[in-house]
């Protein structure tokens, strides 16, 4: 009798300790099928309790339902084929949910992080370090981000880079669908100290009629997140906080900087509370948000489209290098679109390409902002109007007048500004030959025509 009760001991023991979190590694092929329970440290395959890891060098196939695993670490790669199914539903508190150092996990099929409990210390997906090789997430699938149980959302990060090695990069590359269920308020990107990210894909996340209240990107901390220069991404954004933005630079560390290679636009909603971009160094640490690509930032923005704070002692920059096109608007044309906090915060403002504006300057609070322009600046700019795409009327100066000639019944704006962007004038000009006096200016000077077909530019020399 006693024999019999000391076996079923150790089969209840057995069985509680499978039930509590286990490590599961991979442990062959190289290559090899997730299925397949031989290829696994437990010689079975893994189960809702256990932490899976994958080493590196070995690339692991999800071809089926692989059903729920409580965590999970990549270092060589991790594919999920279109026919197969993965989630990881973390029950504890290990923290992050998956992480990926050096790997690779690339989802074509369907892909689910979720956290079940109530805590706030769970990252989905933590890029990190690794010396010899980057970190890639790719989605042509379905992936789900899960994270509606945490406990708040004030300091939650969703996903975060935390590569820091010197020449290495994390890269999280949008595609497929993609669902974020997140609560109000919550970071979807976020630096680690250090890290270098970068954000890829063609993708529109939420729409005209469900904007999200999201922080999308936040940067605390020394690091790059940059946008790939091959990314398209859409924004629609509803961020209701009142004193942040959908890019958050808050009090970041020296060295740490935005900076867009590619195309992104970012659509305000109309009860945003926010700004597009809050860019706010603390002190003795210079940073950057710079823009190479397209860069759009329109809608509804009560705040300004972007923000700059900071102190009197750290030296910031805002740039558009020369083949960057910034676009900044606003449903109200008398919210500034850039806004600077303190009076005495220094500010470079630097524009070699070309900034659109929908307001007739840029008006700072702060005296201390240099604004240097060997690139165009089109102030006035009218959302959503695109260059025709033939001009049929005429543009020319005869030394006193800039003479424009339209249709009989044909109206539009004109701007006149200098080569750096400035408005010199702007005036209605209508029918077949509208005159305007141009005050003895001399030199190159840029006309710009705003119809309801489109707009035209063209230089003129006085």
């Amino acid at each position: 009798m006693k024999t019999k009760i000391t076996f079923l001991f150790l089969l209840v023991s057995m069985f509680c300790l499978r039930l509590s979190a286990a490590p599961v590694t991979w442990i062959g092929p190289v290559t090899g099928d997730w299925a397949t329970a031989a290829n696994w440290s437990t010689t079975a395959v893994p189960g809702s309790t256990d932490d899976v890891t994958i080493p590196v060098t070995f690339t692991v196939t999800v071809s089926t339902q692989a059903g729920i695993i409580n965590s999970l670490s990549v270092g060589g790669k991790l594919l999920i084929s279109a026919t197969g199914n993965l989630s990881v539903e973390q029950t504890t508190s290990l923290d992050p949910i998956v992480g990926i150092a050096g790997g690779e996990i690339e989802n074509v099929g369907t892909f689910k992080i979720k956290q079940t409990i109530a805590s706030n210390n769970n990252i989905a997906i933590r890029f990190g370090d690794n010396v010899d090789t980057d970190s890639k997430f790719t989605n042509k699938g379905t992936f789900t981000v899960d994270l509606s149980a945490r406990s708040s959302s004030s300091t939650s990060n969703s996903i975060q880079f935390s590569q820091t090695s010197a020449n290495r990069m994390s890269r999280f590359v949008f595609g497929g669908t993609m669902n974020f269920i997140l609560l109000p308020g919550a970071r979807v990107f976020a630096l680690g100290t250090g890290g270098l990210g970068e954000l890829g894909g063609t993708y529109v996340l939420g729409s005209p009629a469900l904007p999200l209240n999201f922080r999308f990107i936040q940067m605390g901390s020394a690091g790059t997140i940059s946008i790939a220069p091959t990314a398209n991404l859409t924004i629609y954004a509803e961020y209701t906080n009142t004193t942040n933005g959908f890019i958050s630079m808050a009090s970041p560390t020296a060295g740490t900087s935005f900076i867009n290679n590619g195309i992104l636009t970012i659509h305000g909603g109309p009860n945003s509370g926010s700004y597009g971009i809050y860019y706010n160094p603390s002190a003795l640490a210079p940073c950057k948000v710079s823009n190479s690509g397209k860069l759009t930032i329109d809608g509804t923005f009560p705040l300004g489209a972007i923000y700059v704070g900071g102190n009197s002692t750290g030296i910031n920059t805002l740039e558009n290098l020369s083949t960057g096109v910034m676009t900044l608007t606003n449903a109200d044309p008398a919210v500034q679109l850039i806004k600077t906090g303190l009076v005495n915060t220094p500010l470079t403002f630097n524009n070699d390409g070309l900034i659109n504006v929908s307001t007739a300057n840029f008006t700072y609070t702060s005296t201390a902002v240099v604004f240097t322009s060997n690139g165009i600046v089109k102030y006035n700019y009218l959302a959503g109007i695109k260059p025709v795409s033939e001009f049929k009327g005429k543009v020319y100066s005869d030394g006193q007048y800039i003479v424009v000639s339209l249709s009989a019944n044909e109206s539009a704006k004109l701007v006149l500004t200098d080569i750096t962007g400035k408005t010199i004038q702007t005036a209605t000009v209508q029918g077949e030959k509208s005159m305007i006096q141009t005050n003895n200016l001399k030199g190159i000077f840029i006309v710009r025509l705003l119809m309801e077909t489109g707009s035209y530019s063209q230089k003129v020399v006085l």
